[in-house]
């Protein structure tokens, strides 16, 4: 090889064709291209002995274009984490780390502008522990997006933002991706590395160059309270962008999944935000929040008023009473299709909140979202 790269476990996906030849510390051919890797054990033994790639190739497959006959966004947020995972681990270029940052903000605005709905069901239904520091990096800033835009900031202050959410957490990704999986309290090392990182990660934004002074500070005191009871310095004056990822950091924390746990559901989170005294006393950014997302957001999983569980498809004027699609009947059996409801309509009202896993139907949640869908959905309405 020209040029080896070291993999890294948020490179791989399980149960999917490797894309490149991939070799051991030696050079020596260790797995060929099209090889699927099936199961977490075999990869993380692989991980261990050294797993390298031509650094060419890796960069080639994950810039080349898919072709599709129908827009999918589950697998553009996929192509996401592998070119987010790639431009963070990696030894970043002075001369091109701010601009390649701003191109992935780029690519998070063209994504939640094609499909909001979709785009909040993604970070919903998402599960993958393994890359949870990537994929908690692109979450917070799509919801950052989503809210500012919202809101009314303009494009060339919410591009600095999204930058500083991708990589607030520079300083600690492989603490971050240690502590998703750990059960235990934070050893002392441990509590000093996170209260040490927004100064860290700071420090290695502008060793790569990045000169914007709202995404640094946003960086720097994103852990910072108004009440002087944050880290790292106990600063009483964050600025407002470092406060939304606050708020947003805590939120997607809570929706997303670790080893040990199972994640909250959307409602759950938002009264979680709503709970926290120190977070929501002047904080316009939670009934935002809510304003955007809906209290049951799209990707959630519903009980109707005449027994059909639901996932919820799209928000609607009444942040209570999205559209949904019903993927079980009344007796709790699976649809061969789902249909749709108006649960503004009598009979049809949600009336509380099913967690996924309870759920009989096998669900491929990708194909409620994905433009020009040809599976026949049927669009009865109830």
């Amino acid at each position: 090889m020209k040029k080896a790269l070291k993999l890294h476990n948020g490179h791989i996906r399980l149960g999917k064709p490797l894309p490149w030849n991939v070799y051991d510390n030696c050079d020596h051919l260790l797995l060929t291209r099209g090889y699927i890797i099936e199961r977490e054990s075999q990869l993380e033994s692989l991980l261990e002995r050294g797993m390298y790639v031509d650094a060419a190739e890796f960069e080639a497959s994950v810039d080349k274009p898919r072709s599709y006959q129908a827009y999918d966004p589950f697998w553009v947020w996929d192509d996401l984490t592998a070119k987010l995972a790639f431009h963070l681990t990696h030894a970043p270029d002075p001369d091109q780390f701010q601009r390649r940052t701003e191109e992935m903000a780029g690519l998070i605005q063209a994504l939640t502008q094609r499909g909001g709905d979709a785009t909040i069901a993604i970070i919903m239904l998402t599960m993958d522990h393994r890359r949870y520091p990537i994929v908690h990096g692109l979450q917070v800033a799509t919801l950052c997006e989503m809210l500012t835009k919202r809101i009314g900031w303009e494009s060339n202050r919410r591009t600095p933002l999204l930058c500083a959410a991708l990589t607030m957490n520079l300083g600690m990704l492989e603490l971050q991706q240690q502590l998703s999986n750990q059960r235990d309290p934070l050893t002392p090392e441990q509590r000093k590395l996170v209260r040490e990182h927004p100064l860290k990660s700071a420090t290695l934004l502008r060793q790569a160059g990045v000169v914007s002074s709202s995404w640094l500070a946003a960086v720097e005191t994103h852990h910072e309270t108004s009440q002087g009871t944050g880290y790292p310095t106990g600063s009483c004056s964050p600025i407002e962008e470092a406060l939304l990822l606050r708020t947003l950091d805590i939120f997607c924390a809570k929706v997303s999944p670790r080893l040990y746990r199972k994640p909250m559901s959307g409602t759950q989170a938002e009264r979680v935000l709503f709970s926290d005294a120190c977070l929501a006393s002047g904080n316009p950014f939670i009934p935002a929040l809510i304003k955007e997302l809906g209290v049951y957001p799209p990707g959630s999983f519903v009980k109707l008023a005449n027994g059909e569980i639901a996932i919820v498809l799209k928000r609607m004027g009444d942040i209570k009473a999205p559209m949904v699609m019903s993927i079980t009947n009344t007796r709790g059996e699976p649809l061969i299709e789902p249909i749709r409801r108006d649960t503004s309509r009598d009979g049809f009202q949600i009336v509380g909140e099913t967690r996924r896993d309870t759920i009989a139907a096998g669900i491929n949640p990708a194909r409620f979202w994905q433009e020009n869908n040809s599976s026949g959905e049927r669009k009865q309405w109830g």
